[in-house]
């Protein structure tokens, strides 16, 4: 790798290339602060400057467009998405960012993009904490600090396949975890989810699933909601505590489903069609 210092916003372009923030930078009005235009690149932030955009719809952070980067110790603030992995980018690392007043997102995984890592990330005041598109596969979302989502903390969308969701703790979220149309195969194992609003899991329209060690606690709305027909998911050691009394720890909305719980509890809930069933070992 060569060298290289950043000191303004710009374009990095220059392939196996280690880039080093040496100043905090203002966008402004301008729109993107730093993009990534290369592959197999680093952008280290140091853990000690800040990019400061110029508002909530104004451009984003770090928009990456190519595969194998590294983006890493970043500060950011005041973007519509503050890191944005491109259609069809693959194979990118995202570690140590914290990632403040997003207008979309914190982090944005575009359609069709696959193989990325989210890692050790701090997400706060957002609509969206992450947020996973379409068609994107094997994706990894692992010890991530989610807080204050207005909409979804964690959001797998429509055809993400096999991905994992590992280790993160979520906090004050409108929606916890949202995984939405045939969203299928996906690992979830080891997340907290905390003083969620409306849902701290959805799933619609989404099989085959596993939930490993998942704990729900003080869920003001209903603790676990599924939504669709002929869902498999398989639950294991999951638990919500200390959950709305007015609302259902465990809710089916759901005909022609499967749910495998083992060792796992929940104090109530609401079959919503004599046609779920469960099987409890």
């Amino acid at each position: 790798f060569s060298l290289a210092n950043v000191s303004s916003c710009g374009t990095l372009r220059q392939n196996n290339t280690y880039y080093v923030l040496n100043s905090n930078l203002i966008s402004g009005s301008a729109g993107n602060c730093i993009e990534i235009r290369g592959n197999n690149l680093i952008l280290d932030g140091q853990s000690k400057y800040t990019l400061v955009g110029g508002g909530q719809n104004l451009g984003d952070g770090v928009p990456v467009y190519g595969d194998s980067n590294l983006i890493m110790n970043l500060n950011m603030t005041g973007y519509n998405y503050g890191i944005f992995v491109s259609y069809l980018s693959n194979g990118n690392t995202l570690s140590g960012n914290i990632i403040n007043n997003s207008g979309f997102a914190g982090i944005y995984i575009a359609p069709g993009s696959n193989q990325n890592i989210l890692v050790e990330n701090k997400i706060n005041l957002h609509p969206n904490g992450i947020y996973v598109d379409s068609d994107s596969i094997n994706n990894q979302i692992i010890r991530n600090i989610i807080t204050h989502s207005n909409s979804n903390a964690i959001t797998l969308y429509s055809d993400s396949i096999n991905n994992l969701v590992f280790d993160n703790i979520i906090n004050h979220a409108y929606n916890g975890i949202y995984v939405y149309n045939k969203s299928n195969y996906n690992n979830f194992t080891r997340n907290l989810i905390d003083n969620s609003t409306l849902y701290s899991l959805y799933i619609f329209n989404s099989s085959h699933n596993s939930f490993t060690d998942l704990v729900i606690r003080n869920s003001r709305g209903n603790g676990v909601v599924f939504v669709g027909n002929n869902l498999i998911n398989y639950f294991k050691n999951v638990s919500v505590e200390l959950g709305n009394s007015s609302n259902y720890d465990l809710r089916v909305d759901s005909s022609d489903s499967f749910i495998e719980l083992t060792d796992s509890y929940f104090s109530s809930y609401r079959l919503n069609n004599t046609f779920s069933s469960f099987a409890s070992f």
